[in-house]
């Protein structure tokens, strides 16, 4: 599963820098300084395609892993359920164990 997550990443990456070094032309980018002022950059499409599959990509990371520690947390309060229930279990048989000087032969 990993290695077709790598392969479509890669796929992706290929798609994206094709595309942008065909269209080397500057782009208008706007933005916000500090000071809430609208102010514009002109610069190459490539690096804006580049960076914005980046930061997407980083972002899709960061759920992953955020996705990743949340099933380990979800593995580690079952298994002190399991462990638990099992002490609970051997208790019980230990609770209702009949002495063998009390059990009777019961031929199957």
């Amino acid at each position: 599963m990993l290695a077709v997550k790598y392969l479509i990443l890669l796929i992706v990456i290929g798609v994206v820098t094709l595309f942008s070094t065909i269209n080397m032309d500057p782009v208008k980018v706007n933005y916000y300084n500090l000071a809430f002022e609208i102010e514009h950059l002109e610069i190459p499409l490539i690096l804006v395609s580049v960076l914005s599959a980046a930061l997407g990509f980083i972002i899709a990371w960061f759920f992953e892993i955020a996705g990743i520690i949340k099933s380990k947390f979800k593995l580690s309060k079952q298994g002190r359920e399991i462990k638990k229930t099992s002490h609970e279990l051997n208790d019980l048989k230990v609770q209702t164990a009949v002495p063998k000087s009390l059990q009777q032969d019961n031929p199957q």
